[in-house]
């Protein structure tokens, strides 16, 4: 017998749970990295991964099979970093920059540079606003196109332009402002 209010687990038929399958081992990765750039701790990208693919079960009709799935992915993990952010618990951010392998045919210094600069660029992404680091992210580092922007932010494209170079000028201003390794200001 059911505690009261309890309901039954609903079965998943085989097809969304196949669909669910192929989505999640071929872009559960992907979600990972898009939650860390989207500034979610470490701590919590696994359980934010979970909560992306329970509410793309939920949301499995609305993929459109013709298009890719990697907008509508990142639609949905930032809309999870974003509530994850407003809970008061989660305010304080700590980004850090993805762990790269070692660069065997890379000098030392070179790699060291490089790592400094990606230091900067994520301390500078963690300067902006959820919403422009999510529209830098995609057009930049996903290289998604302005469409399939604007199924993650529904607004106009022409609007989306203008929210990226402002985004873009927020960036560098950011930047701008960081105190550089090697002394300068």
């Amino acid at each position: 017998m059911r505690a009261p209010g309890k309901q039954e687990p609903v079965p998943l038929d085989q097809r969304r749970a196949e669909a669910l399958r192929k989505l999640y081992s071929a872009h559960a990765p992907y979600v990972w990295k898009t939650l860390r750039r989207l500034g979610v701790r470490p701590a919590d990208q696994e359980d934010l991964l979970h909560e992306v693919f329970l509410r793309v079960l939920g949301s499995l009709d609305t993929l459109d099979p013709n298009r890719p799935p990697r907008p509508w992915l990142f639609g949905i993990a930032f809309r999870v970093a974003s509530d994850h952010r407003r809970l008061s618990r989660h305010r304080l951010e700590v980004l850090q920059p993805p762990r790269e392998r070692a660069d065997e045919a890379s000098p030392a210094l070179e790699g060291l540079e490089r790592q400094e600069a990606s230091q900067r660029l994520y301390t500078a992404l963690g300067e902006l606003t959820i919403e422009n680091r999510a529209l830098l992210l995609m057009f930049y580092f996903d290289e998604c196109t302005m469409a399939e922007i604007a199924q993650v932010f529904p607004m106009p494209v022409q609007t989306l332009y203008t929210r990226l170079r402002r985004a873009r000028q927020d960036l560098l201003d950011a930047l701008q402002g960081l105190p550089r390794a090697d002394g300068d200001s």
